[in-house]
C-alpha cells in the first residue's frame, strides 16, 4: 500500500480543519458558507493570476500545486471572514509576490503567510485565527483546550515527524516555556494547548522551505521562535507570534547564504 506523502496529509488536515471551523461558527448557514468560498476564491484567483503575470514579465517559476493550496488555506483560516472580500484577493496578491520575489534558489526567504499576514495586522487588518482555535473546548486544563487540537496535534505533529523537524519542536516547547516562566511568573500550559501557538509550531514554523534542515540549526532556529514570542509579547509588539517566526526565516536564511558563498569560494 502506498504511504501517503506528508504535503498531502497536511492538505487534507487544513481541509478537514477549515470545515470544522465553518461548521462550528456558521453551521449550515448557506449564506455564510458562500462567503467562506468567496473569501478563498479571491485567495487563490488573486495569487494565480499575479503569477502568471509575474511569469511571463519577470520569467518567475509558478508555485508547486500543493503549496498554493496550503499556503491559502492558512491565510483563510487565520483571517476571518467579517473583513470584505477584497481584503482577501489583496492578501492572496501579495503573499504570492512576496514567495516569489524575496527568495533565494532554496525557496522564499520569510514564510509567504507569516509575513502577508503580518504586514496586514501592522496595517489594521489583524488574524484572529478564526478556524485555529474554536469551541466546544474540552475543560482538561484551566481555560480549556480547543476542539481543534485533537484534528492539530496527531495529524500536523505526524507531518511534522515525517518533515523530520522534531528538534525544532522541542526546543520551541523548551524554550518558550522557559522564557515565559522568567517574563511572566507562571507556565504558559494553557497557552501551549488552547491551540493557536500549537499550529503555528506544527504548522508554520516546521514549513520545510523556510526552516532549517540540520537539527543543530533546527534547534537554534526552534529556540529563537521560542524565545521571541514571550518575549514580543511583553513589549506589546504587533504580532509577536508571526514576528518571532519571521526573525528565525532570517537566521535561516543567512545559513544559506553564508553555506552558498564558502562552496562558491570552495570551487
Amino acid at each position: 500500500m502506498k504511504t501517503i506523502l506528508p504535503i498531502h496529509l497536511l492538505i487534507i488536515f487544513l481541509i478537514l480543519l477549515a470545515i470544522s471551523a465553518i461548521l462550528t461558527w456558521s453551521g449550515f448557514d448557506g449564506v455564510a458558507w458562500l462567503k467562506h468560498f468567496r473569501n478563498f476564491a479571491a485567495l487563490f484567483l488573486s495569487g494565480y493570476i499575479l503569477s502568471l503575470i509575474l511569469k511571463k514579465s519577470l520569467h518567475t517559476d509558478p508555485s508547486r500545486l500543493e503549496h498554493r493550496i496550503i499556503t491559502l488555506l492558512i491565510l483563510f483560516l487565520l483571517f476571518d471572514s467579517i473583513f470584505p472580500w477584497w481584503i482577501f484577493f489583496m492578501l492572496g496578491a501579495l503573499t504570492e509576490a512576496l514567495q516569489r520575489l524575496i527568495r533565494t534558489r532554496s525557496g522564499p526567504i520569510l514564510n509567504p503567510a507569516a509575513l502577508a499576514a503580518f504586514i496586514f495586522g501592522a496595517a489594521g487588518y489583524h488574524p484572529s485565527w478564526w478556524g485555529i482555535s474554536f469551541p466546544p473546548s474540552i475543560p482538561i486544563i484551566q481555560g480549556g483546550i480547543s476542539i481543534a487540537m485533537f484534528l492539530t496535534l496527531p495529524f500536523a505533529g505526524y507531518v511534522a515527524y515525517r518533515y523530520q523537524k522534531l528538534p525544532i519542536v522541542f526546543s520551541f516547547i523548551a524554550s518558550f516555556i522557559l522564557a515565559y516562566l522568567i517574563i511572566f511568573g507562571k507556565a504558559p500550559l494553557s497557552l501551549l494547548l488552547e491551540g493557536v501557538i500549537a499550529f503555528f509550531l506544527l504548522v508554520m514554523v516546521i514549513e520545510p522551505k523556510t526552516s532549517p534542515v540540520t537539527a543543530k540549526d533546527q534547534y537554534v532556529y526552534g529556540a529563537i521562535v521560542g524565545l521571541g514570542v514571550p518575549v514580543g509579547m511583553y513589549l506589546g509588539a504587533v504580532d509577536a507570534i508571526l514576528l518571532s517566526l519571521l526573525l528565525a526565516n532570517l537566521y535561516t536564511a543567512r545559513n544559506f547564504l553564508l553555506r552558498h558563498e564558502r562552496e562558491r569560494y570552495a570551487r
